[in-house]
């Protein structure tokens, strides 16, 4: 059974892969990855994209991954951070396939630029209105786009409990999941 986007409380996880500044070369970037001793440092690397994006293909693990960074890295100076943030938000929302690896991108993005435009909006008096309503658009997206990828992960199951009740002539009834009372309330 597949699990909600929602992680439970106090849930610390550790993205395994980490990006750094290439020391050696002028562009690119050194990527650093946590694992078990005696692994093959290739296979922990594969495993670590599909498990970040749930893709096998790693070319395409890359790809949404370097998307997801780029989407990041108009406001986020650092290329580094942008990775890294992308990285770790990927590997927290633990997409299980293509489908919902893009829908954690989006997410991402869409949360990403809805802050930073309700941040310009608090900064911006002349043009507050306008950067507040394209933040609640954004967010509004954003909240969507969490419920797909629940949908998708429910695979677009819901539960609806419908209860029969008769009442005859003279009786009452209280329609209600749960009643509480108190003394000498009717």
């Amino acid at each position: 059974m597949k699990k909600n986007i929602i992680p439970k409380k106090h849930e610390k996880k550790v993205t395994p892969i980490e990006f750094a500044k290439s020391k050696e070369k002028e562009q690119g970037f050194d990527i650093r990855i946590t694992s078990k001793e005696g692994e093959i440092k290739q296979l922990v690397f594969e495993k670590t994209f599909e498990v970040m994006t749930g893709v096998k293909d790693q070319n395409l693990s890359s790809y949404i991954l370097s998307e997801t960074a780029v989407s990041l890295s108009n406001t986020i100076i650092d290329q580094n951070k942008a990775l890294n943030i992308a990285a770790q938000s990927l590997h927290n929302m633990e997409p299980q396939d293509i489908f919902e690896a893009q829908l954690c991108s989006q997410a991402l993005a869409l949360y990403h630029h809805g802050m930073r435009y309700l941040t310009l909006g608090m900064e911006s008096e002349k043009h507050k209105d306008y950067y507040s309503n394209t933040a609640i658009k954004l967010l509004r997206l954003h909240n969507e786009t969490i419920d797909a990828i629940n949908k998708h992960r429910r695979g677009g199951e819901q539960k609806l409990i419908v209860q029969h009740v008769q009442v005859n002539d003279g009786g009452k009834a209280v329609v209600s999941g749960n009643i509480e009372t108190k003394e000498g309330v009717n």
